[in-house]
């Protein structure tokens, strides 16, 4: 019901947080200025709280990135995501890919990457904290099963340009 109500839509996980107070007018503007953009994300820092180390995940660079480079590069997470909520009633997104997934932001890119242009901005916004409680530090199987069928779900709904090297 509040998308409905909503253009865009910020998301940002409940370990993650935002670092720069213009950060939502930045990304509504290249959304606004940029029609055919779907989502725009920007550069992260990460703090990993075990070792009290940090840096910038990736370079971002302000241009327009293909669903293939930001699936196979990652330079961005979640807490920098600002997508236009007509996603959500997308029929490919709604049929195929809602729900098919553990974790939903690399699907959401992806099916935003469908219907139109990924927005990269340079500029550092947010914080991703790796920590004992987060899903990125959780222990995984040993054969990783897991992320294997997972790349083959990605694979077989988004194409073979989506293939990574599991086998």
């Amino acid at each position: 019901p509040w998308r409905e109500k909503c253009k865009y839509e910020a998301i940002c996980e409940g370990d993650d947080y935002w670092i720069d107070p213009l950060k939502l007018q930045k990304q509504v503007d290249v959304l606004n200025d940029n029609l055919d953009c779907m989502l725009t994300f920007h550069a992260v820092k990460e703090i990993y709280e075990n070792n009290k180390s940090e840096h910038i995940r990736k370079v971002v660079y302000g241009r327009k990135y293909s669903g293939v480079e930001f699936y196979k590069t990652r330079p961005a997470q979640t807490a920098s995501f600002i997508l236009r909520t007509s996603i959500y009633k997308d029929d490919f997104y709604l049929k195929k890919v809602q729900g098919k997934f553990l974790t939903g932001d690399i699907p959401l890119v992806l099916s935003c990457s469908r219907l139109g242009t990924l927005i990269g901005i340079p500029n550092v916004m947010s914080v991703y904290r790796h920590n004992e409680g987060g899903w990125s530090s959780q222990k995984r199987t040993k054969d990783y099963a897991w992320k294997i069928a997972t790349n083959e779900l990605r694979y077989s709904i988004f194409g073979a340009e989506y293939e990574m090297d599991v086998n």
